[in-house]
């Protein structure tokens, strides 16, 4: 199973980078502008739907120390999964082990909190992130492959053409 082969303890970020990845004093500022990007492209606003209530019609269940306590772990568990988003083997089944919950409780959070599904935004992260390498002459696939967190090359490049619309290779 994966998850045993990461030693990556509570509060933790998870270690095990590629030193194939970019330089450290890059590697931040890089990671906050895929981020960002990625975050400004997949949100969208909120639909209002019949019989739904949004933040704006918070009642009285909204409000005490459970609820407020309730949303410091899961924007713990969120930022959890922005700090390792490129490590190779954070899986949802590994956030939900690390925090003592389940992947459906984890996977809801997650849903409820981004607006899409865990996967989709840790492959669309990984992607934007790619390209950015991608644009640089001289980066090979294959190091941007395992410096973004995917093990399989053909992962990678199957992700890549689910949400560029190009290869890799066609990208640069």
């Amino acid at each position: 199973m994966r998850s045993a082969r990461m030693p990556a303890g509570k509060g933790r970020v998870l270690t095990g980078m590629p030193e194939t990845a970019l330089p450290r004093e890059h590697a931040a500022d890089k990671l906050r502008g895929a981020l960002a990007e990625t975050l400004s492209e997949v949100s969208r606003p909120e639909v209002s739907r019949p019989g739904v209530s949004g933040p704006e019609d918070s009642g009285p269940e909204d409000s005490g120390p459970e609820v407020s306590g309730q949303r410091r772990k899961e924007e713990k568990i969120l930022a959890y999964i922005d700090e390792n988003l490129f490590h190779p083997f954070l899986s949802l089944e590994y956030v939900a082990q690390h925090f003592d919950k389940s992947s459906a409780y984890i996977s809801s959070v997650f849903k409820k909190a981004r607006g899409m599904r865990y996967v989709d935004y840790v492959n669309r992260c990984r992607v934007a992130r790619a390209e950015d390498m991608l644009r640089k002459e001289g980066t090979r696939i294959s190091d941007v492959c395992a410096a973004v967190g995917y093990v399989s090359l053909t992962t990678f490049r199957r992700n890549f053409i689910k949400y560029t619309g190009k290869l890799p290779t066609e990208f640069r």
